[in-house]
């Protein structure tokens, strides 16, 4: 009789153990198929980072011109006031234009 009490306790062992390795070997997967999905991702990132950042400073020298070219319309002393709000109006728009790519970069 206390052979017979012991054999379900090895079943019962075995059980565990064997639902452990199985609980163990998926995860490895899981991660491992992780891992790779992010090195997959990571030079589409970076691409997508640079040409971003490319164009952002492409505006800004945009900006940056637009600036000048306001800075140099006002100092001339003009009495046209069109070409002030011209230079102005496209300053500001080259601002706004920034602005915008920049948050919706973002999000």
């Amino acid at each position: 009789m206390a052979a017979s009490k012991e054999v379900p306790w090895k079943w019962v062992k075995f059980s565990l153990t064997l639902a452990l390795a199985a609980i163990s070997a998926s995860t490895v997967y899981f991660w491992r198929r992780k891992w790779r999905d992010v090195n997959e991702k990571a030079p589409e990132l970076e691409l997508s980072l640079k040409a971003l950042l490319e164009k952002c400073a492409a505006k800004r020298q945009g900006r940056i011109r637009a600036q000048q070219a306001l800075a140099k319309i006002l100092s001339c002393g003009h009495l046209d006031t069109s070409a002030c709000i011209v230079g102005y109006r496209h300053a500001f728009e080259t601002c706004m234009d920034v602005t915008h790519i920049t948050i919706s970069g973002i999000m």
